[in-house]
């Protein structure tokens, strides 16, 4: 079993090393899932991979983030950068940045990145499929669903088992990219699951079920609580079950942690890996029983100073996987600030501490946190902290101060009453960090100079395509701008020179409740898209009448999470649709190809009498906006795939879409019969899910109002297996229907899952697509205009 490490500089690189990882992953320069304020030099990444090589040390590199169509051919330098310094692996996610690979690089090792989302067995079936080496299982699975996998893969499967997790699903996170352009599929998440949330007053006589009902606690009655806020996971216990499982790589999260940290929980795992692999001998790193071992690396891991920690969704029932009333910081907690300090915090201390720690102030009332080094520490000067007295001078200086002092500490910036310091650093520690025997020679400096002066090949270019930034790349691993402080200004609508109406756009309509279907179809709705789920299916089989006289407008929509007991039901379901001639359907993710690979199987049977059946119509398949697709190689990758058409994702801003729809037409790009490019659509109006998370927690409130700190308005649902945090009010882009048909948008969808509309109401709001563009206030257009970092 693999041991595998994270690191963001040279100093927890050399952590990493000499704790005893078997593998450090790195973030590979502008196109990693954790956007760093200073990404890796290629001198240090070349100096990374001789110091590990020269020790057994395997390197891969997290090129895990989503690309846009301009950030294509950069990426593609970024790749050869890596496989030219002879890199192990790549950890991916963008299926362009897979096409991409192994077209030109196919020697390459890839990883399939958490973030695409692999929750089951087809999942690891299809990336098998398509020449991943590993795949990074979903860290929602509990250990019998790994341990399922496991039995029915042949591809090496790696878990995470220590660091920060995810509210949402890794892949399915919206909420930073809805709350400012910030994606999450980007590494340029804010975390807004860390914010401390307020539960709305919910009205007399009105809607909502409170999952933890009767109890009482700091998140109700309209006090902020960080609701949504994970414990971090360890699983250090859990470590004999995983290599039971079949587990291959155990994976330590935190390129942002410091060296320290990286060190104590490397080194614990270490310990407790060595006592499993080779019983009866104390290893290089650890003790000689695994019981030893798990006493060592416990002890290792309370110096590593990390958030409260849990078994995460690996044991059932999930257990303090939140804790509404901490903040989630990392850290010891130091006490709370007393009102009257200013930029002097005064508290009563709750852990020592001394000049040249490391810090971190978190503001409750906005959720702001800054991280500093300690510099000036003093007695409190008056009646101590919490005394009520304002401060008239400052009391003695000390270098360090003991649990139980009160004291005033020097902060960077003005701290208020209740807010709350956390110690995420010791000084000495820090010092030994700084004596790293990993150095940047001129050697690596002369091969770092060589590959950022390279281009891609022209071949390279070409198949990325003109369209793609290949102009815009400068050296290797530049990475794209996204939004700026000012509001861009809207350009000039985009389509084909001439005179005459403007094309309207057809449109799908996707429901969750079939009394909203109208009794005729206005003639712009070509498809209906209904939900295939446990939940939904009695309403639809009770009213089979209804959505079979939709006849070749229906669309069956699969969700973006199937779990492993989940299958058997949909296999059953999807066997029964078609042979009852449903054969369009609509891919909720990547794996659910697997459901279809008997598309060219035989008819069902003639029924009894002899009466034969009408032909089959042809399978068609198409994507939905949680496949990501955010350029044109990965909506290529998808047509070759076999689907019909595919959405663009959703978080999607006005210039890149024009970009890959450009992208998509240029030749080369996947044909259909009748010689088209692949069709692109894109989700127009809705409230899609902004968290979507396994988590069923005692605090949650479901159907009732959460207010953020800056009071807007979301709500959360729980559906099947599932909890939901929509926005209280939908997006629209319905205004620019006719600029994107003329820009080469094959469809627009129009999603009104989670909304009670009334037949009456649909018309109006259908006929608002292709109308001149006015402000409301009841809508959003997500990221359309301002821009998607």
């Amino acid at each position: 079993m693999e041991l595998l490490a994270p690191a963001g500089n040279l100093e927890t690189f050399a952590a990493a090393v000499e704790a005893g990882a078997d593998a450090i992953y790195i973030g590979a320069p502008g196109a990693n899932a954790r956007a760093l304020a200073r990404d890796l030099p290629v001198a240090e990444i070349a100096a990374m991979i001789d110091y590990a090589h020269g020790r057994g040390v395997r390197v891969y590199a997290a090129m895990n983030s989503l690309l846009k169509e301009d950030e294509l051919v950069s990426a593609a330098a970024t790749v050869e950068m890596l496989a030219g310094l002879k890199i192990d692996a790549l950890i991916i996610q963008d299926l362009g940045l897979h096409r991409l690979c192994r077209r030109f690089f196919p020697d390459l090792r890839l990883h399939a990145s958490t973030l695409m989302g692999a929750h089951n067995s087809l999942a690891v079936h299809q990336l098998d499929a398509l020449g991943f080496a590993r795949v990074v299982l979903a860290r929602e699975l509990t250990l019998a669903e790994i341990a399922d996998i496991g039995r029915q893969s042949r591809v090496g499967l790696e878990v995470f088992v220590h660091g920060a997790m995810c509210f949402s699903y890794s892949g399915l996170c919206l909420f930073s990219s809805y709350l400012g352009g910030k994606s999450s599929m980007r590494g340029r998440c804010v975390q807004p699951c860390r914010r401390a949330y307020r539960w709305s007053a919910p009205q007399p006589g009105g809607p909502g079920k409170r999952r933890g009902a009767g109890r009482t606690g700091r998140e109700e009655g309209g006090k902020a609580a960080y609701l949504f806020s994970m414990n971090d996971l360890a699983a250090l216990e859990l470590l004999p079950e995983l290599w039971r499982a079949g587990v291959g790589s155990i994976k330590i999260e935190g390129r942002m942690k410091s060296a320290q940290y990286v060190d104590r929980v490397v080194r614990a795992y270490r310990r407790v890996l060595d006592a499993l692999q080779k019983p009866g001998e104390p290893g290089e790193h650890g003790a000689a029983t695994v019981e030893r071992a798990m006493e060592e690396g416990y002890a290792l891991l309370a110096e590593a100073m990390g958030r409260r920690t849990s078994t995460g969704f690996l044991q059932l029932p999930f257990k303090e996987l939140v804790t509404p009333g901490h903040s989630g910081n990392i850290g010891h907690f130091l006490g709370k600030l007393s009102p009257g300090g200013g930029r002097w915090a005064r508290l009563k201390l709750r852990h020592s501490l001394r000049k040249g720690d490391r810090l971190r102030l978190h503001r409750e009332q906005d959720g702001e946190r800054t991280a500093f080094t300690l510099q000036e520490i003093r007695l409190c000067s008056d009646g101590g902290a919490g005394s009520g007295k304002r401060q008239t001078a400052g009391g003695e200086a000390l270098a360090a101060a003991r649990e139980g002092q009160e004291v005033e500490l020097r902060l960077p910036v003005a701290g208020g009453a209740g807010d709350s310091l956390y110690l995420v650093d010791l000084a000495q520690r820090r010092r030994m960090a700084t004596r790293c025997a990993l150095t940047v020679k001129q050697e690596h400096r002369r091969r770092a100079a060589s590959w950022e002066k390279r281009l891609p090949s022209r071949e390279m270019i070409s198949f990325i395509g003109a369209g793609s930034g290949g102009g815009a790349r400068t050296r290797a691993g530049a990475g794209a701008g996204g939004r700026s402080g000012k509001k861009p200004r809207e350009k000039e609508k985009t389509g084909p020179p001439g005179r005459g109406k403007a094309p309207s756009l057809p449109l799908w309509l996707r429901l969750d409740d079939l009394k909203m279907l109208p009794r005729r179809l206005p003639p712009e709705v070509e498809r209906v898209v209904l939900p295939l789920s446990p939940v939904f299916w009695p309403q639809l089989a009770a009213a089979g009448k209804l959505w079979r006289s939709l006849g070749e407008r229906l669309i069956w929509a699969l969700p973006p999470v199937m779990l492993e007991n989940d299958l058997p039901f949909y296999r059953a379901k999807i066997a029964e649709l078609r042979s009852k001639n449903c054969n369009a359907w609509q891919l909720g993710h990547l794996s659910q190809l697997q459901l279809f690979a008997d598309a060219a199987g035989a008819l069902p049977p003639a029924a009894k009498g002899g009466k034969k059946r009408r032909p089959r119509s042809p399978l068609l398949l198409y994507g939905d906006y949680t496949l990501n697709i955010l350029n044109s190689l990965a909506g290529e990758s998808y047509g070759q795939l076999g689907l019909a058409s595919v959405q663009a994702a959703i978080e999607t801003d006005r210039d890149n879409l024009l970009a890959l729809l450009a992208g998509l037409r240029p030749k080369g790009a996947p044909k259909r019969a009748g010689g088209q490019a692949l069709p692109l659509g894109l989700t127009l109006y809705g409230r899609p899910p902004l968290f979507t998370s396994r988590l069923d927690s005692v605090h949650f409130r479901y159907q009732v109002p959460f207010l953020s700190p800056r009071e807007e308005r979301f709500v959360l649902l729980r559906e099947h297996d599932l909890t939901l945090a929509l926005a209280a009010r939908p997006f629209s882009l319905l205004s620019r229907a006719e600029e994107l048909a003329a820009a080469g948008l094959a469809f627009g969808v129009v999603d009104l899952r989670y909304q009670k509309i009334s037949r009456q109401e649909l018309l109006p709001l259908l006929r608002q697509a292709g109308k001149t563009h006015r402000r409301s206030g009841d809508t959003d257009n997500f990221n359309f205009l301002a821009g998607l970092d």
